[in-house]
C-alpha cells in the first residue's frame, strides 16, 4: 500500500512536469508567431498649416491607411520586409521613404528618404516626420503683356519689317544711279511674270531665246536621198548585147548624170 507521503510527492512531480510542458509549449509558439511592426510618422507643410486628409500607402497599396487632424498616420501590424511608402496628395509634394522592418525585435527600423525621383539617398529618422517642400502647379502662369512678349509676334515682325522698308527704300533709290534704279525696276515688273522671272533667276535673256530658236530653224532635217540600185556594166552589157568599152562608158554617164540630179 503507497502511503500518503509518497502520493504527495508524485503529485508535485506530476504537476512539476506539467508547468515544464506549458513553459516549452509558450516558447516554441512565441518563435513560430510571425513579429509585426506599428510604421507610424507624421506629415506637414512648410508653413504649418493643416493638412487636408491624405492617404499614405505601402508597396502601392498592399497596407492603405489616412492622416489624421494633426497630420499623423499610422499602419497596425505590419509584418517585417522592405516596403516602399508613398504619400497620394493631389495638391502637395512628399518625399518616398523607403522601410526595411528587421526580422527581429532588437534590431531597429531602417529608412531611406528620396526627396524627388533621381534624387540621392538620405537617411530618415523614425518615427517618419515628412514635410512638403513645395505645391504642385498643374497649369503654367500666364504671361504678362509687354515689351518682350511684342518682339515675340512673328505677325508684329513682319509688319515692322514691311513699314522699314516703306520708309527705308525711297530713301535708297534717292541716292541710286539712275541706271541702276532703272534695271531694278526691270527686274521688278519681270518678278511679276512667273517666266520672265524664272529667266532672270537662271541667267536668260530674251536674246538666247532668239538664238535658240535661229538654231532649230536653221538645223532641220534634210531629205532622204534614194538609192537606185543598178546590175554591174558588164551584166547590162550582156544583156543589151553592148561591148565591154561601151558599157563601161555608159556607167560613167549614168553615174554623173545622178550626181547631178542629187546635187
Amino acid at each position: 500500500v503507497i502511503s500518503i507521503q509518497h502520493r504527495r510527492w508524485f503529485s508535485m512531480v506530476c504537476r512539476f512536469c506539467q508547468v515544464v510542458l506549458l513553459l516549452a509549449a509558450g516558447v516554441a509558439r512565441a518563435t513560430t508567431e510571425t513579429l509585426y511592426y506599428p510604421v507610424e510618422g507624421t506629415l506637414l507643410l512648410r508653413d504649418r498649416s493643416p493638412l487636408e486628409t491624405t492617404e499614405v500607402i505601402l508597396n502601392g497599396g498592399e497596407y492603405r491607411t489616412f492622416t489624421k487632424v494633426d497630420g499623423s498616420f499610422i499602419f497596425h501590424a505590419v509584418k517585417p520586409g522592405v516596403y516602399l511608402l508613398d504619400v497620394l496628395s493631389v495638391e502637395h509634394f512628399f518625399s518616398q521613404v523607403k522601410l526595411n522592418l528587421p526580422k527581429t525585435p532588437s534590431s531597429p527600423i531602417q529608412c531611406l528618404e528620396y526627396r524627388y525621383p533621381g534624387d540621392a539617398k538620405r537617411t530618415a529618422d523614425y518615427p517618419l516626420r515628412l514635410v512638403s517642400p513645395s505645391k504642385k502647379q498643374y497649369f503654367d502662369q500666364r504671361e504678362s503683356v509687354g515689351l518682350h512678349t511684342l518682339f515675340r509676334n512673328p505677325m508684329l515682325l513682319m509688319v515692322g519689317a514691311t513699314g522699314l522698308l516703306v520708309f527705308v527704300l525711297p530713301k535708297l533709290m534717292e541716292n541710286m544711279d539712275p541706271d541702276e534704279v532703272k534695271k531694278m525696276q526691270e527686274q521688278m515688273g519681270a518678278a511679276q511674270d512667273p517666266a520672265s522671272f524664272m529667266k532672270h533667276i537662271f541667267g536668260m535673256n530674251d536674246d538666247d531665246d532668239e538664238d535658240d530658236s535661229a538654231k532649230t530653224t536653221t538645223t532641220q532635217k534634210k531629205p532622204p536621198r534614194l538609192l537606185v540600185l543598178r546590175p554591174p556594166p558588164a551584166a547590162a552589157a550582156a544583156v543589151e548585147g553592148w561591148t565591154a568599152s561601151e558599157a563601161a562608158v555608159a556607167g560613167v554617164s549614168q553615174g554623173e548624170s545622178q550626181g547631178e540630179s542629187g546635187t
